[in-house]
């Protein structure tokens, strides 16, 4: 790769739900924080530097420039910036949508990244958002409710329940889609409820860079005021290397969390 940076990888987060509800195997795209240890030289990404960025579950890992950026304006444990990731196209799609004070918010999904956007709503709105999540396997209907909302995000990438879950945004209501990294097709016919409810609509790649800056700030000041602690939102802790084979346990993973790989940084593994 000729404009690769080689990252160290001190942890890795993986947000299980999209994986575990798709049906093809793939293997899981994680957000990490590391040092850079190796590449071409340019602005922030020297050796040595601390960086978060996208990629596979790996110790070290040769990734384009484009996957890593660097650490700026974040006042928290280290292991958790691996969050920015997530954070990120979360707080760049509710700006988009305009979401502020008062709106009334619902949350679709049942992993990390719907965990950290009810958060994340609840500090934008001062509100509790209503939660919602589509039925398991050989369940009927869903869990959770809402009345009738101004802001929905949905983490699902699920385009069967959009369907259903879309009913519950109000008219000129505003709505968020979360999906997963990757090529992968989405298809879903938006005319009925987006075109005709008169919906405003963003969607964003989970993880991704978003808007680093004011992701920073508002991880600083979840951390700072309880809002959200890692503990509560970090399951499965794994130490050491990744699965040589396979993908990691995601199915070990408890409901609405991420799996974390923490990797030994106080010398080489053989």
């Amino acid at each position: 790769m000729a404009d690769g940076v080689v990252v160290r990888v001190s942890t890795a987060i993986v947000d299980p739900e999209p994986f575990i509800a798709r049906t093809a195997a793939s293997p899981p795209v994680g957000a990490f924080v590391g040092t850079i240890e190796g590449g071409p030289m340019q602005e922030a990404l020297e050796t040595g530097a601390a960086v978060v960025g996208i990629g596979p579950i790996g110790e070290r890992l040769t990734l384009s420039a484009t996957d890593v950026w660097p650490v700026r304006g974040a006042d928290v444990p280290r292991g958790a910036l691996a969050l920015l990731p997530f954070l990120g196209p979360i707080v760049a799609g509710l700006a988009a949508l305009g979401v502020g004070l008062g709106d009334r918010a619902l949350v679709s999904g049942r992993g990390l990244t719907a965990r950290l956007a009810a958060v994340a709503m609840e500090q934008m709105t001062e509100r509790t958002p209503a939660r919602l999540a589509p039925p398991r396997e050989g369940a009927a209907g869903g869990s959770g409710g809402a009345a009738e909302v101004d802001v929905l995000v949905d983490t699902t990438g699920d385009t069967a329940w959009w369907g259903h879950v879309l009913l519950q945004v109000g008219k000129e209501g505003r709505a968020l889609l979360l999906i997963p990294p990757g090529p992968q097709i989405h298809s879903f016919d938006f005319l009925p409820r987006i075109h005709r409810g008169s919906l405003s609509l963003a969607v964003r790649r989970v993880p991704s860079r978003g808007d680093p800056s004011a992701a920073a700030a508002l991880l600083s000041r979840m951390l700072a005021d309880g809002a959200l602690a890692p503990a509560d939102v970090l399951g499965g802790i794994t130490v050491g290397h990744a699965p040589a084979e396979g993908s990691p346990p995601l199915h070990r993973v408890p409901e609405g969390m991420g799996l974390a790989v923490q990797f030994d940084t106080t010398g080489d593994h053989a």
